[in-house]
């Protein structure tokens, strides 16, 4: 891992689903020490409002907090997360939010590098070499404008070290859901100009499948717009899945590549089916401009 690369990172990341409620929210501190930089971002789709916000703030010492976000390991990959202060709609008006979850893992973290031998990491070193994806529960409460609003959903935690060059991949499609207390999969598609790589797993019967190979079909509605998608998943003992997902909402986030590309990436809540069950997670796809 080149550690002294100018866009050296570690972040974390988590995002959750409320269906009492019908709210979704992700959220990530990073921080790329040799820029002397740390980022936010933390966006809520409320229903098909979305507010958020995404910043930068020079590098500190504390590397669970940034821009009123803190992310407090509590032990045993517990998590407490806290937020206070505004996040903008559409129209750049805010809205003021405190929010205090607390998150609850439901499996070990699971490591890409059981699914990726040398020649997949060789390929996504310019993304992060090493990831790390855990699904678990959340609750807590999220006031909003004086509106205090109980939260009990499940979601992903994502832990990420190594170069982040955003405008390195070609495209890439990141994805989990939840299904139950015991059932859950993860996954990420990238392509990169050198090849492809395919990680993930699938959590059911307390075990977590490493995932083989990835094929997935994306109908979109327009330039960035994907509405639904099918995967076709195979794990490393050769037992072959079928999952569809379709999106119920979404948010848009724009970033810039070393050299100057643009991208965008497409952050969206989607409901699955598999073998006859409901899951409920984010799907996230990158596009370049």
């Amino acid at each position: 891992m080149n550690t002294e690369h100018l866009d050296f990172n570690h972040s974390r990341y988590f995002n959750f689903h409320d269906q009492r409620t019908d709210i979704t929210g992700f959220m990530r501190i990073g921080m790329k020490p040799n820029r002397g930089q740390k980022s936010l971002f933390f966006f809520l789709m409320i229903g098909q409002e979305v507010v958020g916000i995404k910043s930068d703030s020079p590098m500190d010492n504390d590397a669970f907090q940034c821009l009123g976000m803190e992310f407090l390991p509590l032990g045993d990959e517990h998590w407490q997360i806290r937020y206070q202060g505004p996040l903008y709609d559409r129209q750049g008006q805010p809205r003021n939010v405190d929010m205090d979850i607390r998150w609850r893992p439901m499996h070990p973290e699971f490591d890409y590098r059981r699914c990726a031998g040398e020649a997949e990491a060789e390929i996504s070193a310019s993304v992060a070499s090493e990831h790390y994806e855990q699904f678990g529960s959340l609750k807590g409460t999220l006031d909003i404008d004086g509106n205090l609003i109980d939260i009990n959903g499940m979601g992903e935690r994502d832990r990420s070290i190594g170069v982040r060059d955003w405008g390195s991949p070609k495209n890439w499609l990141w994805i989990n859901a939840q299904f139950s207390e015991t059932e859950a999969f993860n996954l990420t598609q990238l392509v990169m100009e050198a090849g492809k790589v395919d990680c993930g797993f699938l959590h059911y019967g307390e075990i977590s499948r490493p995932l083989r190979s990835i094929r997935s079909e994306v109908v979109q509605n327009g330039e960035r717009n994907p509405t639904s998608f099918r995967l076709h998943l195979e794990d490393q003992d050769g037992w072959l899945y079928e999952v569809e997902g379709e999106v119920r909402k979404r948010a848009e986030m724009p970033f810039e590549g070393a050299d100057g590309s643009k991208a965008v990436i497409v952050e969206t809540l989607a409901e699955y089916r598999w073998a006859g069950r409901r899951g409920y997670g984010i799907a996230e796809f990158m596009y370049h401009l």
